[in-house]
């Protein structure tokens, strides 16, 4: 589950109720018509309430953040009040920071700790660590889930494939079938946490129904690209073991063909999930190409030796250092039926080397090659 893609389910649910909406995220900051394009989830303190004074003074009474667990440890986030929070899951990320995952923990808690008792707590139900979370507030806790029947708000599904999921949303607001452009079970749950949030703001259920479905791409989540091309392509931010976990288990349930995946690692962080990365993507998809991420100041050539440790079988994937060539690579060797995953990067524009950053844009590179536009560098 992510913190951006609910954050833009939430944003949709509160503009279909006829409501302008704010959003600070990973992706960009957008306050009202003008956007600015995120150097940081959370931005600084200052840069906060700067971007909630033009909020208002843009008569936009809702602001979407996404509260990352760095601004919460170094306090960009204090003073200001939420009327809710979200908690959506816990997985080993960040480490290089926070050292181990119980500070990152006790990091992210500090959002719920911070609710007053007329706030809403939402908290993912079939998530361990929401107990913990659940003890650590005075707010109101409204729990979401799918595999806890006593949670609040829950989905049964009821198809999936690569192309959406449908689902029956049940609440104490009512019940009705959402048809979700996204798929997979992790968007499931974005989508509960998301409606759940809107239920405590007061809005009713068609409202719901209305913003989850008309949210049609979130970029660099899963994002489909269509250039005409018999086989599918998703662009996923995935650069952690357990999210490129999640996106490859949910298209091996539903891919009719072959699963092909490009991947790397970034340079200067967590080291300990590059064999694991390797191992999913073996166990996950059918081909793969393991290729350049933004190596900042490490040898890529190494970065790659530490990914290839989790991998057991020669033949399963390929080594292309050029990232532009390996995404190409992957898009030709695509047959029809099948489903090209280009992750870790996502929304991101730049690649970032030791000395420098240059432009880079999977969806570009993606969209070149599909075109006929790019030039082979074979």
């Amino acid at each position: 589950m992510a913190k951006t893609t609910t954050s833009f389910f939430t944003k949709s649910i509160i503009e279909s109720s006829g409501n302008k909406a704010g959003l600070i995220g990973t992706i960009y900051y957008q306050l009202g018509s003008r956007i600015i394009p995120a150097n940081e989830t959370t931005p600084e303190s200052v840069d906060i309430q700067s971007h909630l004074s033009d909020m208002l003074n843009n008569n936009i009474r809702y602001a979407v953040i996404e509260a990352s667990s760095h601004a919460l440890s170094q306090h960009r986030l204090d003073g200001v009040h939420f009327r809710s929070a979200v908690f959506t899951n816990l997985s080993a990320e960040h480490l290089d920071y926070h050292e181990n995952i119980k500070n990152y923990r006790e990091e992210k808690i500090k959002l719920m700790r911070g609710l007053d008792e007329n706030a809403s707590a939402v908290l993912n139900a079939d998530h361990t660590s929401s107990k913990y979370f659940a003890k650590s507030t005075v707010a109101q806790i409204v729990w979401y889930g799918i595999k806890d029947t006593s949670a609040h708000v829950r989905a049964e599904i009821i198809n999936m494939g690569v192309n959406g999921t449908r689902f029956l949303l049940i609440s104490p607001w009512g019940k009705e079938v959402i048809h979700l452009k996204l798929t997979g079970n992790h968007n499931v749950y974005n989508a509960l946490a998301a409606a759940t949030t809107g239920f405590c703001l007061g809005f009713d259920m068609e409202i719901i129904r209305k913003g989850l479905e008309s949210l049609n791409n979130v970029p660099g989540r899963l994002e489909k690209l269509d250039y005409g091309q018999d086989f599918h392509v998703l662009i996923d931010y995935a650069h952690t073991h357990d999210a490129l976990q999640v996106v490859l288990e949910t298209l091996r349930g539903i891919a009719a063909r072959r699963i092909i995946l490009v991947f790397g690692c970034g340079g200067d962080r967590d080291k300990g999930k590059r064999a694991k990365m390797g191992h999913i993507a073996e166990k996950y998809s059918d081909l793969f190409w393991i290729t350049n991420d933004n190596p900042r100041s490490e040898d890529p050539l190494n970065i790659i030796r530490e990914i290839q440790r989790g991998i057991k079988r020669d033949s399963c994937y390929k080594v292309q250092l050029d990232r532009k060539v390996a995404i190409e690579e992957a898009l030709l060797e695509a047959k029809k039926g099948d489903v090209v995953v280009i992750a870790g990067k996502g929304h991101e524009r730049c690649q970032i080397l030791k000395d420098k950053s240059i432009p880079f844009d999977d969806c570009e590179v993606v969209k070149q090659v599909l075109s006929g536009t790019m030039v082979s560098q074979n």
